[in-house]
This record gives C-alpha cells, sequence and structure tokens, in this order.
C-alpha cells in the first residue's frame, strides 16, 4: 500500500480538524490543502488516491478522523461505495462527497445513501472557499448527533432497566396475598398491587385516585365503620411518623383485617419520586387465623368446662362412696350384735 501524502494525525484540541481526503486529482489535492491554509483553519490533512487503501488505512489506525472527504468518481471503488464499506465497517466519521459540476444527481444518490453532505466541483472553484466553512460545520453537526445518540441511547438504557425493574417489583408485589396500597394525604390511592382483584374491589387500573373507605365500603355511612373510627385516628398518628397497626372486622367484605400503616420517609419520597407519597398501607387478610383462633378458644373453654364438671362428679361420687361405705359398716355392726 502507498503511504498517504501526509504524516497520520496526531490527538490535537478538540477544535483541530483530523481530515481524510480520497482524491486522485493531484491539481485538486493541492488545491484542497491551499484552501484551509488561506482560511488558517487548523487541521490535519491525509491524502489517499483511491479508496481501497483510504478504507484499510482507515480500519487500522487506533486515531479516529473527524471527517473524510472523498470524491465521487475514483479508480476502482467510488466514493459512494467507499461510504458504504464504512457503514459496513462502522466506522465513526462523517463523509462529505465531492462530485464533478453536471453530476448533481450523483450527489443526490449519495444523500439518500447517508452521507453527511456534498459539494460540487464548479469550473471556478467557488466550491473551495465553502470547504473552511462547511467541513467544520459537518463535523460539529456529527458530533452534537452522536452525543444526542448516545444519550438518548443511556436515557433509554435506564428507561428499559427502571421499567424492567418496576415491572419485576409490580410482579412481585402481585402475588402477594396482601392488599398493598399507596396513598397521599387525601388518602387516596397512588398506586396498588393485584389483591384487591381477587377480593373483588375493583380493577387495578380503576383505583387511582379513590380512597381507600370508598374502595372498601362504597356509599358507607356506618358511624361504628372502622374507616370512621379507627381508620381516621391511625392516619393522624402516621402524620407524626408513627407506624400504626390494629386488627378490625369487616363486614362488607366479611373479613378480619390486620392493618398496617407505615409513613413515607422524606429520603423514600425523593427515591420513587412522589412528593405526594405519605403512607404505604397493607391490608392482610387473617379471617382463617382468627376463625382458627376462635376455634382454638372455643375448644379450650369447653375442655375446661368439661373438665370442672369431672371435677363436680368426681366429688360427688366420692360423696356416695364414702356414705356407701358409712352404711356398710353400720350393717356389719348391726350383724355383729345378732
Amino acid at each position: 500500500m502507498d503511504s498517504p501524502s501526509s504524516t497520520a494525525p496526531q490527538p490535537q484540541t478538540a477544535r483541530h480538524l483530523r481530515i481524510l481526503l480520497v482524491e486522485n486529482n493531484p491539481n485538486d489535492t493541492l488545491a484542497f490543502r491551499r484552501a484551509f491554509e488561506r482560511s488558517q483553519v487548523p487541521c490535519d490533512i491525509t491524502i489517499y488516491p483511491d479508496a481501497e487503501q483510504a478504507l484499510v488505512y482507515l480500519k487500522n489506525q487506533t486515531v479516529t478522523y473527524d471527517l473524510l472527504v472523498t470524491n465521487y468518481i475514483l479508480p476502482g471503488m467510488s466514493g459512494l461505495e467507499l461510504w458504504q464499506a464504512i457503514l459496513d465497517s462502522k466506522i465513526p466519521v462523517p463523509v462529505v462527497v465531492l462530485t464533478e459540476a453536471g453530476s448533481e444527481h450523483l450527489a443526490a444518490e449519495a444523500l439518500r445513501a447517508g452521507v453527511a453532505d456534498y459539494l460540487i466541483k464548479d469550473p471556478s472553484q467557488g466550491y473551495l472557499d465553502l470547504l473552511p466553512v462547511v467541513l467544520p460545520q459537518v463535523v460539529h453537526k456529527y458530533r452534537r448527533n452522536r452525543t444526542q445518540q448516545q444519550v438518548h441511547g443511556i436515557i433509554g438504557e435506564a428507561f428499559d432497566r427502571v421499567e424492567r425493574a418496576k415491572q419485576e417489583w409490580e410482579a412481585t408485589v402481585d402475588t402477594l396475598p396482601q392488599f398493598i396500597c399507596l396513598i397521599d394525604r387525601q388518602e387516596r390511592i397512588l398506586r396498588a398491587n393485584r389483591t384487591m382483584e381477587s377480593w373483588g374491589l375493583a380493577k387495578v387500573q380503576e383505583v387511582k385516585g379513590q380512597s381507600v373507605h370508598d374502595l372498601f365500603h362504597p356509599m358507607c355511612h356506618e358511624p361504628n365503620c372502622y374507616m370512621t373510627t379507627l381508620w381516621p385516628q391511625a392516619l393522624e398518628q402516621v402524620a407524626q411518623g408513627v407506624a400504626i397497626e390494629f386488627e378490625a372486622e369487616d363486614t362488607k367484605l366479611e373479613r378480619y383485617l390486620l392493618v398496617q400503616i407505615r409513613p413515607i420517609s422524606g429520603k423514600a419520597q425523593r427515591e420513587i419520586k412522589s412528593q405526594n407519597s405519605f403512607a404505604i398501607v397493607v391490608f392482610e387478610d387473617i379471617t382463617e387465623r382468627k376463625r382458627a383462633n376462635e376455634a382454638l378458644l372455643k375448644s379450650l373453654q369447653e375442655t375446661k368446662m368439661a373438665y370442672e364438671q369431672a371435677k363436680v362428679y368426681a366429688h360427688e361420687l366420692t360423696d356416695e362412696i364414702k356414705d356407701r361405705r358409712r352404711a356398710e359398716a353400720t350393717l356389719r355392726e348391726y350383724a355383729a350384735e345378732l
């Protein structure tokens, strides 16, 4: 492979352009270089006369170029074919195509293929004055778009991770038998798991903004309802930063419930990105446990009563035995006297 007409570029400042020019016309090559010298735009220009050599050079270089400028018509591989090879090799460099006057259709074809820009070599060589202006703009636009793509990619990955974590969390919480909800200071539900559906309360998509009382007891006006008595008292204590736990019999749901209410700290609010979050509420159905305890208590009471009755019967039996023994002794004494 022939050597390029300039030394390999060294790392420079962000404003110092590293340009790889693929041009087989020596006069155009010289004019290209002089255009940048006149403009005093700092740059390193590496020149190759054909696309094949330039592509091999690009693949083997550890220092990347800011820009590749190529003539459309070249010996062997064309400038457009070079661009396609750069895409296939995933070499991160923008490409500007130079075409001859009268070949604007080739420039349009190159743009459709995705090149960054094109310039037409007009006979008066006015394009040379545009080079120091247009090419830095192309580099700036490419860098900006690439940065935006990277940022969008990072944001997209972050959102994907958050969404996966959210889905995993929801899948985990939805498998729990307890009804769990996040409420605000007005007792409105912000989020809840799907246990409410198995309890026959509502669809999970329908509960946001409802109060817990309305969800559990629609149109409830019972003065002794625990949602009217215990629930407001508990929320007042939770507002003071105190976690509350109590049991209640829900006659409408026909369940015994263990209710746990825990306040949301400021740190937790920041982590879940919600300033409205007030408390986490967990309703655990303890009906079976409660009924089992009641059955056990009833059994113990019945056993105690049976024991007390047995004691009375044993006492009565003892008295009866004593009376019989006394009677037998009297009969023996009477028989002896006879």
